[in-house]
């Protein structure tokens, strides 16, 4: 299997964030970046806003599109990959909600009928959103054994495939990691954070 470069980036919408400029404060090693003098008090409390505007929506999105999946596969068959239209669907409805646009570069070099094991930089809760939304290859998480515990959260990421990874035993993860490799060679490429 031959690596391959691939990005999801997301960007803040222009308007809400000015540039700032970077100031080296000698009693650290790291510049910091402090908001502009120019910034007016609107935009920040509207930056504000915003961010409780999206923390607000999250759990009633997530248990929303959550419900919906399950729905749809009481009434309908049990097909995961079509299944995938709900998480896409949250992942786009949050990124909406906070205002950020996603950029994905390198496509040309994914080959759709080819399975990966994709590796991502968990920086943030945006990366989440990101992939799932924007990334046009299907692929499956491996997440943490506790998401899989929450009521309907956990309930519907079983149902669409999600793989779940008990970090705390060695020998459970790795039980982890061999589901996720029979998922592939059944055609199915899996997205993981090494970083956590």
């Amino acid at each position: 299997m031959r690596p391959v470069r691939c990005a999801v980036k997301t960007m803040a919408q222009k308007r809400l964030r000015p540039p700032a400029p970077f100031l080296h404060y000698p009693l650290h090693d790291k510049p910091y970046a402090t908001p502009p003098a120019s910034t007016p008090i609107p935009m920040i409390l509207l930056k504000r806003l915003r961010s409780l505007i999206y923390l607000l929506c999250l759990p009633l999105v997530t248990a929303g599109v959550c419900l919906a999946a399950l729905v749809d596969f009481r009434i309908s068959s049990n097909d995961a990959a079509r299944a995938q239209i709900y998480p896409r669907l949250w992942a786009k409805i949050m990124t909406k909600i906070a205002g950020i646009r996603v950029r994905v570069t390198g496509m040309e070099n994914i080959d759709p009928e080819v399975t990966y094991v994709f590796a991502g930089n968990h920086c943030s809760q945006l990366d989440i959103h990101s992939f799932q939304g924007y990334f046009p290859h299907d692929f499956r998480w491996i997440a943490k054994k506790e998401l899989f515990d929450v009521p309907i959260f956990g309930t519907a990421m079983r149902k669409v495939g999600f793989i779940s990874i008990d970090r705390s035993h060695g020998r459970k993860a790795l039980k982890s990691l061999n589901l996720a490799a029979e998922r592939i060679a059944a055609g199915s490429s899996v997205l993981i954070f090494p970083e956590g």
